[in-house]
């Protein structure tokens, strides 16, 4: 059995319009994370919020990097489930590291346990997108090549009696 969702055509598309959400979210939590924090300095860690979540000038700015990419692997559909999965790992990964340095002076994204947890969902929405997107996309190409009578490329092995077996249990 397959580690991988099912294909439904329902949830891929609903799997996508979340991280489309999320996307648009992230977009928005940068731009207006850069316009609140204009003129401080790149990596301050004052209590500055923008859309309920702390922000600082770093995390502004690289919100909106990572909402436009999210964006842009939406947009282009299950063609990009590559991109959507390389950027959901890339988000575990950040959160994990930031949840590591939260309460040190390395801290300079000025991550706190409420930032951790949206960048976590996004990551993990983006995670499953590509999953069923993925999905979506192989069984297009299965269909496509059925349709056109190309051969799998694991054809069912053929079981040969033994010799001395009888054909009938083989």
């Amino acid at each position: 059995m397959s580690a991988r969702p099912v294909h439904h055509l329902v949830a891929a598309k609903l799997m996508r319009t979340l991280v489309g959400l999320g996307g648009a979210y992230l977009l928005g939590y940068g731009i207006i994370g850069i316009a609140v924090c204009w003129g401080d300095p790149f990596d301050s860690r004052a209590d500055v919020q923008a859309m309920g979540l702390r922000v600082n000038l770093g995390l502004a700015v690289a919100a909106t990097v990572l909402g436009l990419a999210v964006l842009a692997s939406v947009i282009r559909g299950p063609v990009d489930y590559r991109l959507r999965l390389i950027l959901g790992g890339v988000l575990i990964v950040v959160t994990v590291a930031m949840l590591a340095v939260m309460q040190t002076p390395l801290n300079v994204l000025a991550f706190d346990i409420t930032t951790a947890v949206m960048t976590s969902l996004v990551g993990l929405a983006l995670l499953t997108s590509a999953m069923y997107d993925r999905d979506e996309a192989q069984t297009n190409q299965r269909s496509v090549g059925q349709f056109r009578g190309h051969q799998s490329r694991f054809p069912a092995a053929k079981m040969q009696p033994r010799p001395g077996q009888d054909h009938r249990f083989a």
